[in-house]
Formats: C-alpha cells, sequence, structure tokens
C-alpha cells in the first residue's frame, strides 16, 4: 500500500547531496488503539541524492517513541528484529523529483514504494525536502496485533511516514 499523501512539486536537482542528520528528521505515525496515535521517530540515519540514484539507511536500534519499555519491544525479536536486520533501507534510481518510486527493505523484505517529495530552492549549498508516504506494516512482515477486550485492534497496519530533510551539496 503507498498513498501520495502531498501534492507540492519538488525541484530536480542533479547535484550530489548528502543528509544532515543533525537537522533532518525521519518520523513516523500509526496509530495505536481506535483514538489514539504512536509518533516516533529515528535518531540514526544516513542518505545521499545524486544524478544516479537516491539512497538511505535507518538504524533500527535507534527507534524513539518517546517510551523505553515500547522501544525495545519494538527492536525485539517480536517486531522490527534489530540484532537480526539492523537496518531500514531505501533505494531509487535517477535523480530527485516530485515522485519519487524506490524500494524499501524492512526486516529483509523488500517492495515498492512511491515518495510524495516538495522541495524549497537550493541556497547556499543546502536543500530542504519533505517526503511523505504510507505502508503496510504486514507487507513487510510485522505482522504483530493485539486486541482489546472490546475486540478492537491495539496496532493499525497503516504507517505514516515524515522526512523532514536538510541537504548539504557534496
Amino acid at each position: 500500500m503507498s498513498t501520495h499523501l502531498s501534492t507540492a512539486p519538488a525541484a530536480t536537482t542533479p547535484a550530489p547531496w548528502l543528509i544532515d542528520c543533525a537537522r533532518s528528521v525521519v518520523a513516523f505515525r500509526i496509530r495505536h488503539l481506535p483514538f489514539t496515535a504512536v509518533d516516533g521517530r529515528f535518531e540514526r540515519f544516513v542518505g545521499s541524492i545524486d544524478p544516479a540514484g537516491i539512497h538511505g539507511r535507518v538504524n533500527v536500534a535507534s527507534i524513539d517513541t518517546g517510551d523505553p519499555i515500547r522501544d525495545s519491544r519494538l527492536r525485539s525479536a517480536g517486531f522490527f528484529d534489530a540484532d537480526r536486520y539492523p537496518a531500514i533501507a531505501f533505494h531509487a534510481p535517477g535523480p530527485l523529483d516530485a515522485v519519487v518510486t524506490g524500494t524499501l527493505t524492512i526486516c529483509g523484505v523488500t517492495r515498492p514504494v512511491v515518495i510524495e517529495v516538495s522541495a524549497s530552492d537550493e541556497r547556499d549549498g543546502e536543500l530542504h525536502l519533505t517526503a511523505r508516504t504510507a505502508i503496510s506494516r504486514r507487507d513487510f512482515g510485522l505482522t504483530w496485533s493485539g486486541l482489546t477486550k472490546a475486540g478492537e485492534v491495539v496496532v493499525a497496519d497503516r504507517v505514516d511516514i515524515r522526512l523532514d530533510l536538510v541537504l548539504l551539496a557534496m
């Protein structure tokens, strides 16, 4: 499942770029119970964009949802299995554009994903991007789902992903 969440056009840029991790965010949101959501982010990641492609890797162990107990469970073999699958990877061929189609690999499962991108103008060797998509966690083998006593699903299937990136010219 891929969903376009933004329609703003992105500037196509051939220059090689490197993500400035100190000023960038890789975040997600997933519904938890019928009336709330869990927001999280990954603290460690790397990425680059050049005319030949877009590459990104997220360190799974760096997950942070603001709850250390939940974060530990998410790193465990019952969820992301960070010891066995330490990284989430994204790759797309070709240059940056408003719609980027690539592959996302989570827990050793690779699926196509479409990402909507909006970019600010390049200035002083910096490019600011916002990228959004949604995935089905079950498509990547993340199938855990509990039920409440009332029969409500505890964790939704859809995961909204947002990247707010500052890129530096290499």
